[in-house]
């Protein structure tokens, strides 16, 4: 994830499929949970108002847009692993 204008990094985590990201009870903030070295970190992001470029549904949105699908292969080797 990048700043605008100045395109700085300000998150560089993988993303993948089932992540949590999720809008916040107040809609300028989006919450994420991701890994970083095999543990947990939570990431609050706060976006301008409504009348800002990015709002935290847009943005909320776009992170959702970007995480991968489930891969077919890997699910059934998860289910023939198991039986």
């Amino acid at each position: 994830m990048r700043a605008d204008a100045v395109h700085r990094v300000i998150l560089n985590a993988p993303l993948f499929h089932g992540m949590s990201v999720t809008l916040a009870p107040d809609p300028k903030f989006v919450k994420i949970a991701s890994l970083e070295n095999g543990k947990v970190a939570q990431y609050l992001f706060k976006c301008l108002g409504a009348a800002a470029a990015v709002t935290g549904q847009d943005l909320h949105d776009q992170i959702l847009s970007y995480i991968p699908p489930i891969d077919q292969d890997d699910e059934q080797d998860g289910k023939s692993a198991d039986a």
